[in-house]
Order: structure tokens, then C-alpha cells, then sequence
């Protein structure tokens, strides 16, 4: 029996649902770990940092905005990996390099004195080159493309589900993460979560395959092919697939429309996820408060994720991500200038819904408008522009803080910043092959 025969006979045991469901449950389960171990972690470990090493929240702000300084740098050579050899291999490489990282993390003094190094340098390298850079190879991209290209007429539902479950693994871990710091030290947290994140990884990324063609089946389980946009005639981007080359996207004003929306976008979530509990403890909150609400923003984002996502698919998915963020704009205005606790609970909300539906709807819209044939690709050369916003977010924000000692005037900036967002997304228009080749 021939390797590949072996992998279908075991995907045919696994299929009596359609196989695409298994894709996004494993990446799923991945985006679930990476959440709550980096992108809604990463706060919970700032302030048990600074108390520990007296560094100041820029200085630790930057060590964010460093790490998606690389996945910019990385993000056009992850899309051509990606798209050429599959997105399971990426995964099964930059999975243990994550899990090196927190282990690395969790030794993080002795490292630097065995260096002869300073501690935030030292810190900087771990989290940089290993858990940020693990985290570039082998898991967003990677997973975001093999759900995409298994679905595309159900692709705002399929987006939003996996986009849930960062919400749902923050939710879950996040309190757990919380406690281990409040009683055992962060340094034990850094290590459970390099430990949770090689021991459910890694078999969760076995199960993952590229795209569905390649193992007899069509996107969503149909079973009749859709329409392309170089056999139909309709404009429909949920009866049409638009498959752009890379070099056809660069050609449209879609593709810089979408990163230059998508960079401010993420300039602000990454900003105030960040510092969200910074900014709650400075209010009067305990370290459990924080994280509590923390995890309150992605828990409520599934709401977001999940029906955002689901109306993008029966309507203008635009407009959707035009309300949204409208939405967004007015929960920054009230955590500027929030003083009581019920203040908190009005921006959580407002804002949570906002931000997850805002990230599903994201990656719909640039495989709605450009396809699966170059999905991971496309992403990638937009990293650049959009790892601006996630380099300058966290780091401005600190700054703000650091010279005024509040964070009213950041919260405001990004406010304005999403209002600029909103009218970018105003211009955005379908693009279309055809003008390429034109």
C-alpha cells in the first residue's frame, strides 16, 4: 500500500462527517493553545515581569511589538512554505519550537547569567526567536490556510468557528494560566504551557491535510466543483471562487486596501489586549480581576466570531466588518474615560463582539477576494504592512502610559485610528481576474 493510499484509508475511517470538520477542529485545538499561552498569556505574565526585573512597560511592550516585527519579516516566506509544502510539515516544525521557548522562558535567569547577559535582552531572544518565531512557522498561517482552502461557500462560519476557539481557549486556559502564576510563580506557568503546547500540538497538526482536492474530495463536501471566476460570469464571491496568483493580488487595490485596514486593525487589538490588565490593575482591580476580564473579552469575542462570521456569509461581509468596526471605535472612547466598574463591563460588551468577529471576518474576506490557490502566500506578502500596526500598537501604548501616566490619551488615538479603518473599508471593492488580464 502506498503512503498515500495509507493516509486517505485513514482520513475514510475518519470521514463519516465530511474530513474538512476534522481540519478545523485540529486547528482549532491548536489556535486554542497559542491564545491562551501567547496572545492573551503574554499579559498575564507582564506585570509579575516587571515586579520581578523593574523593567518598564515600554521596554516590555516592545518585546511584543519585536515579535510581530519578525512574523513580518517572516510572513512572505511562511506563504510560500505553506502553500508549497502544506501546512501540516510547518506545523510539526514550529510546534517544539514553541514548547523549546517556554522552557527556555521558564529558566530565563539562569540563561542569562550562563550568557553573561541582561535579563530583557535574554528575554527578548527567547521570546522572539523560539516562542514568536515557532509561533510564525507553524501555526497561524498554517491553520488559517488549510481552513480555508477545505471551505468556501460555508467559509465565514468555517473562519468563525475556528476563529471561537481562540476565543474559547483563552477563556478556558487563561484563569487556569492565571492561577498557576498567583501560586506557583510565572516561571512554572511558562513551563506547563511549553508542555501543553508540544503534548496537544503536535497530534493535532498530524490530523491536519492541505487541501481537499488532493485526497478526492471538494471544498465543504459538495460534489459538484464551483464556479470560477474564469468559468462564470457571476459576481457572486459565495458562488464564485476568485483565485488571484500573488502577483495578480499585488496588481488590484483590494490587496493594499485590506492590508492597510487589516494593519490598523490589529495595531489596536494587540494594544489592548496587551495592556488591558495593566490597565484594570491601575483602576484598583487584583491580578485575578485582570485576568478575569481577559478572559471575559474572549469569551464574549466567540459571539462575535461565530455570528459575525455566519452573517458575512449571508450578506455583504463589508459591511459587516464596517459595523463592527463602528462598534469597536465606540468601546475605546468609553475605556478612555472609564472610572467604575460597570464602565468595564459596558466596553467588554461592546468591544469583545467586535474584536473576535472582526478577526473571522478578516481572514473571509482576503480568501473571498482572492481564492485558495494562493492563500498563504497573499497573507504573507501582506505581513509587512500589517505587522506596522502590530509593532507600533503595544509600543505606543506604553509609551502613552510611560509620559503620562494613564493610557486615556492611547485609547483615544485608536479610536481615531479605527475611524480612519472604517473609511478605508468604505473604498474597498471587489477585485476581479479579469482586469488583471486585461
Amino acid at each position: 500500500m502506498s503512503g498515500r493510499e495509507g493516509k486517505n484509508e485513514s482520513m475514510t475511517r475518519l470521514n463519516r462527517i465530511f474530513y474538512g470538520w476534522w481540519i478545523l477542529g485540529a486547528c482549532s485545538v491548536v489556535a486554542s493553545i497559542v491564545s491562551a499561552t501567547q496572545s492573551y498569556g503574554f499579559s498575564l505574565f507582564f506585570v509579575p515581569l516587571i515586579a520581578e526585573f523593574g523593567w518598564s512597560r515600554a521596554a516590555l511592550s516592545g518585546v511584543m511589538s519585536l515579535a510581530r516585527l519578525e512574523g513580518g519579516f517572516l510572513g512572505p516566506i511562511e506563504g510560500i512554505l505553506v502553500d508549497r509544502f502544506g501546512p501540516r510539515r510547518m506545523m510539526l516544525i514550529g510546534i517544539p519550537i514553541i514548547g523549546v521557548g517556554f522552557f527556555c522562558m521558564s529558566q530565563l535567569s539562569e540563561i542569562a547569567a550562563a550568557l553573561s547577559i541582561d535579563t530583557l535582552l535574554a528575554f527578548y531572544g527567547i521570546w522572539v526567536l523560539l516562542i514568536a518565531g515557532g509561533t510564525a512557522i507553524g501555526t497561524s498561517t498554517p491553520a488559517q490556510t488549510a481552513v480555508a482552502n477545505w471551505f468556501v461557500r460555508r467559509r465565514g462560519l468555517a473562519l468563525g468557528l475556528y476563529s471561537s476557539s481562540i476565543g474559547v481557549g483563552a477563556a478556558s486556559l487563561v484563569p487556569f494560566l492565571a492561577h498557576i502564576i498567583e501560586t506557583d510563580g510565572w516561571r512554572v506557568a511558562a513551563l506547563v504551557a511549553g508542555v501543553t503546547a508540544v503534548g496537544i500540538g503536535i497530534p493535532a497538526a498530524l490530523l491536519v491535510r492541505h487541501r481537499p482536492e488532493d485526497h478526492g474530495y471538494l471544498p465543504d463536501g459538495d460534489t459538484q466543483p464551483l464556479a470560477t471566476a474564469a468559468t462564470s460570469s457571476l459576481e457572486s464571491t459565495r458562488t464564485v471562487e476568485h483565485n488571484f496568483t500573488m502577483r495578480q493580488a499585488l496588481a488590484t487595490q483590494a490587496f493594499w486596501v485590506l492590508a492597510f485596514a487589516f494593519g490598523f486593525r490589529v495595531m489596536v487589538t494587540s494594544a489592548v489586549i496587551i495592556h488591558l490588565p495593566a490597565l484594570l490593575q491601575d483602576m484598583g482591580f487584583g491580578a485575578v480581576e485582570a485576568a478575569s476580564a481577559v478572559s471575559a473579552v474572549a469569551a464574549l469575542s466567540v459571539a462575535g466570531r461565530l455570528g459575525l462570521g455566519w452573517l458575512g456569509d449571508r450578506g455583504d461581509k463589508r459591511s459587516v466588518y464596517i459595523g463592527a468596526l463602528a462598534a469597536m471605535a465606540g468601546a475605546l472612547l468609553l475605556l478612555a474615560f472609564a472610572a467604575e466598574a460597570w464602565h468595564i463591563v459596558a466596553f467588554l460588551v461592546l468591544y469583545s463582539p467586535a474584536y473576535g468577529g472582526l478577526a473571522s471576518l478578516q481572514l473571509a474576506l482576503r480568501g473571498d477576494y482572492f481564492g485558495r490557490r494562493a492563500f498563504a502566500t497573499i497573507a504573507g506578502a501582506m505581513g509587512p504592512i500589517t505587522t506596522v500596526g502590530t509593532i507600533t500598537g503595544p509600543l505606543l501604548a506604553g509609551l502613552a502610559f510611560d509620559l503620562s501616566g494613564s493610557y486615556r490619551i492611547a485609547m483615544l488615538f485608536f479610536a481615531a485610528a479605527t475611524a480612519v479603518n472604517i473609511m478605508l473599508m468604505a473604498v474597498l471593492r471587489q477585485p476581479h481576474i479579469a482586469d488583471q488580464q486585461a
